[in-house]
């Protein structure tokens, strides 16, 4: 089975970049697929270790006409079974390109993740306007989803967002790696991983770590990512004297040595689709604290078992769950040991036998791509 997916690009340390690979590597390595995966841009090497048996086709397109027509004549040279979109610019075209072959579009975010947005950007002009132009664009993701054989969503709750449609189902996010190691959960130290961006809501975890400082004086909170928030956060930090506890590090390749090194996992999101680095924190033994934002932590996190889910947006609660943690080291521990249990629940062996059974579906037979593209 020829299986294409199209993305922008692999170059970004990004959770969907990095699911795409886990999924696409695990697909090649098995004898009955072939895989191939379409970027729009061209750029550096994929961020994350690409399968040799993969084909990359890099169509390094300008515009959104161009795009079209690129990739148009990439699907009649490669002839798929299934072509996957990653709700790219080609959604809006993808299902109309007579290729022969299924179409399946993977929804990243929630279905809600605009508007929470456009409401999570501080001081915004003309937010009523953004806001407006937020529900005309759910609107038409609405439209362009149904025109497709099949829809994937990652969460129940988003299923149920969009209105639980025929050619809808969800799947979740598989673990990108898998670790034998885990974290002693004695440093002290907070571990917190994602984009400097409104949504990750690293504003909310600077302030609410203010809040233990008197309390724990001897612990740090180290944020991994990159983006373009990073001089307001270090402003931030510096104003509320925390320069020496709070640490704006880079995109690490090794982001499991360093979630191993930590003993507390912090995912103050505003929104999410998901929450991959969550499982990610999970493998590696740390227990973790999350705002229970529409989509994703909850559907992670166990309550109490695995991590504590915080209304969204309260930081004084958040603090006190970090704070409980903190204080206790057998709780970390133990806390620790039930999440890396409960990851195990998300293996990519686990979780793509849903896309193998899903791509055996809706397949269309090879007897039946015959001419259908002239």
């Amino acid at each position: 089975m020829k299986i294409v997916y199209c993305i922008a690009s692999l170059h970004n340390p990004g959770g969907m970049e990095s699911v795409l690979t886990a999924k696409a590597n695990y697909l090649a390595s098995l004898p009955d697929y072939e895989l191939h995966i379409v970027t729009r841009e061209g750029a550096d090497q994929p961020f994350f270790p690409l399968s040799e048996k993969i084909s990359l086709h890099e169509l390094h397109t300008t515009n959104k006409h161009d795009y079209r027509r690129a990739l148009e004549k990439k699907l009649f040279e490669i002839r798929p079974d299934i072509t996957i979109s990653l709700f790219g610019d080609e959604r809006s075209f993808l299902y109309r390109i007579k290729d022969g072959s299924r179409k399946i579009i993977e929804f990243h975010y929630s279905r809600n993740y605009l508007i929470h947005l456009v409401q999570g950007i501080a001081k915004m002009k003309f937010r009523r306007l953004h806001l407006l132009k937020a529900y005309l664009r759910r609107i038409q993701d609405r439209f362009y989803i149904g025109r497709y054989d099949q829809a994937v969503l990652l969460t129940h709750r988003d299923y149920e967002l969009w209105g639980a449609g025929k050619n809808m189902c969800w799947i979740p996010n598989p673990l990108t790696f898998h670790t034998e190691r885990c974290a002693d959960t004695s440093v002290r130290k907070i571990i917190a991983v994602g984009r400097y961006t409104p949504q990750k809501g690293f504003d909310l975890l600077i302030e609410a770590f203010s809040r233990t400082v008197e309390e724990f004086p001897d612990w740090e909170l180290s944020i991994f990512g990159d983006g373009a928030e990073r001089n307001r956060l270090q402003k931030m930090i510096d104003t509320k004297n925390l320069t020496e506890r709070v640490h704006l590090e880079y995109p690490s390749h090794q982001i499991t040595d360093e979630m191993l090194r930590g003993s507390l996992f912090a995912f103050p999101s505003r929104y999410e689709g998901f929450g991959l680095v969550l499982l990610e924190a999970m493998q590696c033994g740390l227990p973790s604290v999350a705002f229970d934002c529409e989509c994703g932590p909850s559907e992670i996190i166990q309550e109490g078992l695995t991590g504590y889910l915080v209304t969204p947006g309260d930081t004084e609660t958040f603090a006190r769950a970090m704070k409980k943690l903190m204080a206790d080291p057998e709780e970390r521990k133990h806390m620790g040991l039930a999440a890396k249990a409960a990851s195990e629940n998300f293996r990519i062996e686990k979780i793509m036998q849903n896309w193998i059974k899903l791509f055996g579906e809706i397949a269309t037979p090879k007897s039946q791509h015959l001419e259908l593209g002239k």
